[in-house]
């Protein structure tokens, strides 16, 4: 499982889930690397990328292995050209001062997340290079391996110099889109990327979605995103398609709705994700380990327990 929230704190459901489907292995997003400039503090100015969004953690960690997981954005990458070794070793660092901290034990695996694209396919590319090397020269790193996530887009490109990816076969279609059919999972979208999998050299794990989101439409253009997905704090008018146009000004997980708004309410539903991973394991077998994204007892709910069951075996 991913498990991507700023504070770890599990609940009951959550803690039997882990126990249930016995996982032995979390993706926790530890902290993002962004551009210093968006962060609105003058006096963060001195370095030019900054952690963000770091986790706090108030639990414990059930489980046998864990893989610290850094998102870095891609106007960070930039920032960080030519100086590769010095913010891989920040970066580093950090996780080991995090994870000494917390007691988080079971750490063989660290993982680099980023979008990045063919204008910034090199500067990640030095970066995971930075990254192997100070993992092998650091004393509680040695031996430790080094993964990317890998988008459906970069399968048409050659894979990043780290020991193994994760493919996140989920975000699939254009969510700028006001008429998408589903831009969390769609096949007809995994599908034209389906054949770049029997050549990739990296060994790749998959990574499918349990979760749900809400898109907000203003004028035909995307005006933003919505994790909480309950509006029944709103006043709406249902349309089809999962869409609702919004009657009167809202508010929902904190962020206003304006009236004329429509919201398109977006779910990973079984039956599309056990039909591209069925397509997946087709094509390169079942030698993999599937990851779910992401913990939550929300996404817990909105599956049945025999659901997980197919979808991890």
């Amino acid at each position: 499982m991913y498990y991507w929230r700023t504070v770890f704190k599990l609940d009951s459901i959550e803690r039997q889930f882990l126990q249930t489907h016995d996982v032995q292995r979390l993706y926790i997003r530890m902290f993002d690397v962004v551009d210093n400039t968006l962060l609105g503090d003058d006096e963060l100015r001195a370095e030019a990328v900054m952690p963000n969004a770091t986790i706090v953690f108030k639990d414990a960690v059930p489980v046998a292995h864990v893989v610290p997981t850094v998102y870095i954005t891609t106007e960070a990458l930039r920032k960080m050209a030519g100086k590769e070794a010095e913010w891989a070793d920040k970066i580093l660092t950090r996780i080991t001062n995090m994870c000494s901290y917390n007691n988080i034990a079971g750490v063989d695996e660290i993982q680099l997340d980023c979008d990045w694209t063919e204008t910034t396919q090199s500067l990640f590319y030095d970066l995971c290079k930075a990254m192997k090397a100070q993992i092998a020269a650091g004393t509680a790193t040695k031996g430790m391996a080094l993964s990317s996530t890998i988008r459906l887009h970069q399968l048409r490109q050659s894979p990043p110099p780290v020991d193994r990816g994760v493919l996140m076969v989920y975000n699939t279609g254009l969510f700028l889109n006001p008429n998408a059919k589903n831009s969390i999972l769609n096949y007809d979208d995994v599908a034209p990327y389906l054949s770049a999998l029997k050549d990739y050299s990296l060994p790749l794990d998959m990574a499918y979605p349990i979760y749900s989101w809400g898109l907000v439409y203003r004028h035909e253009q995307f005006e933003g995103l919505l994790r909480d997905t309950d509006l029944s704090s709103l006043q709406t008018k249902r349309l089809k398609d999962g869409r609702y146009q919004v009657l009167s000004d809202g508010y929902i997980g904190g962020k206003k709705v304006n009236a004329g708004s429509v919201v398109r309410i977006e779910h990973s539903d079984y039956e599309t994700v056990y039909r591209v991973k069925s397509a997946i394991d087709e094509i390169v077998g079942k030698n993999h380990s599937t990851i779910l994204y992401h913990l939550s007892t929300e996404n817990i709910n909105s599956y049945q327990e025999g659901e997980i069951y197919e979808i991890y075996k």
